[in-house]
């Protein structure tokens, strides 16, 4: 995980999706954060241009809010980013 130089936060925000099953609004993930939802996209669009390369990325869907999607079934490197 140090390879991708996440934040504590963003690494909680990547384990926090991991859990939800369906979208997760920004308000929701800014206020379990205790951030701004404005830092919650931010945040979004650092984590996906630091793990790229993974096979990992958060999805967004305006009125709908984010998602981690996984391209392929859950490998040990997209395990040990989140």
């Amino acid at each position: 995980m140090d390879n991708y130089n996440l934040t504590l936060r963003q690494r909680k925000l990547l384990h926090y999706l991991q859990q939800q099953k369906s979208y997760t609004t920004g308000e929701d993930l800014a206020g379990h954060l205790h951030v701004s939802a404005r830092t919650i996209r931010n945040d979004v669009n650092e984590i996906n241009q630091l793990i790229k390369n993974s096979g990992v990325h958060i999805t967004s869907k305006r009125s709908w809010g984010y998602i981690l999607e996984f391209e392929n079934k859950c490998s040990e490197e997209q395990e040990e980013i989140i």
